[in-house]
């Protein structure tokens, strides 16, 4: 269990908008100005992911013409339908994005972030907070809802089964007056958010203390950029579901998810994966390989690791190739001893955020955050920490550059996408990347999706019977510079 910041996750969205004229805070509360006592926002308990064994990491990811989209959620060990139901409570913010019309002169691309954190872990209970941040041209949206999955009945329970129905009058009373106490909180606008009770709020968690952690959206009851989390004397409201959601906060284990009794979902049909025109091959990478007189080329990839990402790391293996990789933070705390693998086998570790927003939207300590933290997540996991950054999306400038020089990151871009978030066909993938293959070329690719790691055993094998070297970015641009970008080795 760790506990953290209030609004830490939620940095992106707050950060994303300094500098353009936030509204004045409300004013401190009387009881605040009467005890002349400093205002300590309440904490969440957060629960490390790695408890679970067999964690992993759903994302969907769009970079269509005009927006982009980015979602990721846990996945559970026989818990198919437990990530359907994660995917059922934000399904109505995603499908609201996808309808918004893009202005012809809109410079910067609309963007919806998913991410996620686990707020609860235990045989009976796992709880999931859901953070959503859109932005689109000048507006932007910061919201987080919080699932709690009970394992018995293998379902989304509401806000109300955490409380005894006789205390959900008393849970609203409790609200309203530590709102009143919270100097964050504008009473008018919270008076008229709990107009709506139950509905007014939908991610409940708790704090350190055992008390209930109540969040609201951005905007429902301060002029806070981003959600507000207020603390709640829990004693005499917890319903037995509630208590069991206390108990998977303050005391996490591993849930040990059993399969569902109902039928096994139809298995989806086996990706085929595409036949090199050569036969298997292999290379030997020396200390000496010197990419001035080879013909080098980066594979390169992003947004892992997945569990799925060991497969990929076994064909490099086979074939005796090195690649780099750019990983989410997020994604990292989930699965770290794949990335302990990575570099135990000479792979290069690069960073790509905590959660993958477009860093050029955040401010110097917006951009620091989500790149200083992914490049903790990595140290922690590998015992290195990365010297390599690829910015989310490929959105860079002078404020993201001067915040990896400082961290000591060299941005490192591409010029060969074989855009294998869109087609989701392996034979499509390995076409692209043969096709478009030059010597110093930065390959992207997707260690994410299954028909991208389908793919590679061919590229690979196509491109050594090329007489192309497969090195890791390092080994292919000398004395890269903190801070400066690069396409390729040229």
């Amino acid at each position: 269990m760790r506990v953290v910041a209030p609004l830490a996750a939620l940095l992106l969205v707050a950060t994303a908008c300094s500098g353009t004229g936030e509204s004045p805070s409300p004013s401190p509360s009387a009881s605040a100005e009467a005890t002349g006592e400093a205002f300590v926002a309440p904490e969440l308990v957060t629960v490390d992911p790695s408890i679970v064994a067999g964690i992993d990491v759903q994302v969907a990811e769009s970079l269509e013409v005009g927006s982009y989209t980015y979602v990721a959620v846990p996945t559970f060990p026989n818990g198919a339908d437990l990530t359907q139901a994660l995917r059922d409570a934000i399904q109505l913010r995603i499908e609201a994005f996808q309808q918004y019309e893009v202005p012809d002169d809109a410079d910067v691309k609309p963007e919806l972030t998913v991410s996620w954190s686990l707020v609860g872990s235990s045989p009976d209970v796992l709880g999931v907070r859901l953070v959503s941040a859109e932005v689109g041209g000048d507006t932007f949206d910061g919201s987080s809802r919080t699932v709690w999955l009970d394992l018995a009945t293998r379902e989304a329970r509401p806000v109300a089964d955490l409380v005894e129905p006789e205390a959900i009058a008393e849970l609203l009373d409790r609200i309203i007056a530590a709102g009143e106490e919270d100097p964050r909180v504008d009473n008018q606008r919270l008076y008229d958010q709990m107009d709506g009770e139950l509905e007014a709020f939908d991610s409940v968690a708790f704090t350190p203390d055992g008390n209930l952690w109540v969040e609201f959206d951005r905007a429902q009851v301060a002029s806070s950029v981003t959600p507000v989390g207020i603390e709640v004397e829990a004693e005499g409201l917890l319903s037995d579901f509630g208590e069991a959601a206390r108990t998977a906060a303050l005391e996490p284990s591993d849930p040990d998810v059993q399969p569902p009794p109902s039928p096994t979902p139809t298995a989806t049909a086996p990706v085929t994966a595409p036949t090199g025109a050569s036969s298997r091959q292999t290379q030997t990478l020396g200390d000496d390989t010197d990419c001035s007189v080879e013909q080098c080329i980066a594979l390169t990839f992003d947004d892992g690791p997945v569990a799925g990402t060991a497969d990929l790391l076994d064909l490099l293996a086979d074939r005796g190739v090195k690649a780099t990789f750019f990983m989410v933070g997020q994604n990292v705390a989930a699965n770290p001893a794949l990335v302990q693998r990575m570099a135990d086998e000479g792979h290069a570790l690069g960073n790509h955020s905590w959660d993958h927003p477009q860093l050029t939207r955040l401010d110097a300590d917006g951009i620091r955050e989500e790149l200083e933290s992914t490049s903790n997540a990595i140290e922690a996991a590998a015992g290195v920490a990365p010297a390599l950054v690829r910015p989310p999306y490929g959105a860079t400038d002078d404020a993201v550059a001067a915040v990896a020089a400082e961290l000591g990151l060299s941005q490192i871009l591409w010029d060969v996408d074989p855009e294998d978030w869109k087609d989701k066909d392996a034979g499509i993938v390995h076409e692209r990347v043969v096709a478009a293959a030059h010597r110093n070329a930065i390959i992207l690719s997707h260690d994410i999706h299954e028909t991208t790691r389908a793919a590679y055993a061919a590229i690979i094998d196509d491109l050594i019977a090329a007489g192309y070297t497969l090195v890791t970015v390092p080994d292919l641009i000398d004395d890269l510079e903190p801070g400066g970008r690069y396409f390729n080795g040229d």
